[in-house]
């Protein structure tokens, strides 16, 4: 059974064999029977994976490709793995089918400098019936590489300081405190001055910030001055890339002269945390949407127009009423007199000379014959009994 392996390819072979039976008579009688051997494989080796050593900067982005983990299998056909990671952390994934190490969540150099990824590989079942997979598992291990991302703080970030130098000495104005709080093995830093050191009465030795007037340049002032000075601190490690901080001191210089106080050094730090005041102003108003603009607009121009429409309608209409027309002037004189009902809607009916209601009356009064000379019209109202009186010409009449 030893020489029997399918674990190699064409290695998986069809066997022939013959039995002969034979008997006890005599003479012996034998016949062969012929036997064929099929050998199937099994899925007896569980598969093996070697861990790669993986080192990543602290800074790497997601989806970063760290390695790969590779798989083997000893039973044929060999390759047929896959990778899981059983409760691993959820800063690395390793691919189902390559085997392949991402970055998923960041990394903190000063919180763990190690990580260790289980990785556990199951091969496919082999062979004929409902074979079990076999599995195994390694570790890989992730060593995180410091990385400087943070600046160094100084206490306090502010400072403002009131000297009395005396001429042609020097004396040493403060000394800068700083340090990076997520690393404090980092005890190395520089100092320069970058800003405020217009007259060049100050330098920079270390963290102490010096007044010397024993260099060269212009001569001491006689009145009090404030110099505002920038003092950069950067730490300078081994690691890469260099950050730095700006630190600000304000010095109010006295001279000498006009002090009577000895050559000191008054202090005034201010807290670095300032809460700043925050003022709101909020300013209401209203911006249609520009639908609402084109329906006003729209609605609008249709009042004016509708206006323009009725306000001439209702000028002509005005004028057809001041003058009447001539067939009703005509109708007048030929119907001397009129029922008494019939003759009244004839009266005040359509007629558009008779509809106009400021022309019936006359100054004049009833009683005045001289009045009546200019009414060449007359006319009784049968109903009433009352008698009207019309002029032609220009279309007035009158009651008697």
């Amino acid at each position: 059974n030893a020489s029997l392996d399918c674990d190699s390819p064409g290695a998986c072979p069809q066997l022939m064999a013959s039995l002969l039976v034979l008997d006890g008579g005599q003479p012996p009688m034998s016949t062969e029977v012929p036997v064929l051997v099929m050998v199937t494989p099994v899925n007896e080796f569980s598969p093996t994976c070697v861990p790669p050593n993986i080192g990543v900067r602290e800074d790497a982005g997601p989806r970063t490709l760290l390695g790969s983990v590779v798989g083997t299998d000893t039973d044929y056909p060999r390759g047929g793995v896959e990778y899981h990671t059983p409760g691993g952390p959820a800063t690395f994934a390793v691919d189902r089918l390559s085997g392949e190490v991402r970055l998923l969540g960041p990394l903190d150099y000063e919180q763990q400098r190690l990580h260790r990824l289980a990785v556990l590989v199951t091969d496919h079942s082999q062979g004929p019936g409902p074979a079990q997979p076999r599995s195994g598992s390694c570790t890989v291990a992730i060593e995180v590489e410091d990385v400087n991302d943070h600046t160094p703080e100084c206490e306090p970030p502010f400072q403002e300081l009131t000297i009395h130098p005396s001429p042609g000495s020097g004396m040493e104005v403060t000394k800068l405190s700083c340090r990076v709080p997520q690393e404090p093995q980092r005890q190395a830093f520089s100092y320069s001055l970058v800003g405020g050191n217009s007259q060049g009465r100050f330098r920079q030795q270390g963290a102490a910030l010096l007044h010397d007037d024993r260099l060269l340049g212009p001569p001491p002032p006689e009145q009090p001055q404030t110099y505002e000075l920038l003092i950069r601190v950067a730490d300078a490690g081994p690691s890469t890339p260099h950050l730095s901080t700006t630190a600000t001191v304000i010095v109010h210089l006295v001279p000498w002269r006009a002090s009577t106080v000895a050559t000191s050094t008054s202090r005034a730090t201010v807290p670095p945390a300032m809460t700043p005041l925050l003022v709101t102003r909020t300013e209401p108003f209203w911006q249609p949407e520009p639908w609402f603009v084109v329906l006003l607009t729209v609605t609008g121009a249709l009042l004016l127009a509708l206006g323009w429409l009725l306000c001439r309608h209702l000028r002509g209409w005005a004028q057809g009423l001041r003058a009447p027309s001539k067939p009703a002037q005509a109708l007048l004189l030929n119907r001397p007199a009129c029922s008494a009902h019939q003759g009244s809607r004839e009266l005040w009916g359509s007629s558009e000379g008779f509809m106009e209601a400021p022309r019936m009356e006359t100054p004049e009064a009833p009683g005045s014959i001289m009045s009546l000379q200019h009414f060449d019209g007359r006319a009784q109202d049968s109903w009433t009994g009352r008698e009207f009186l019309f002029n032609t010409r220009s279309g007035a009449w009158r009651w008697l």
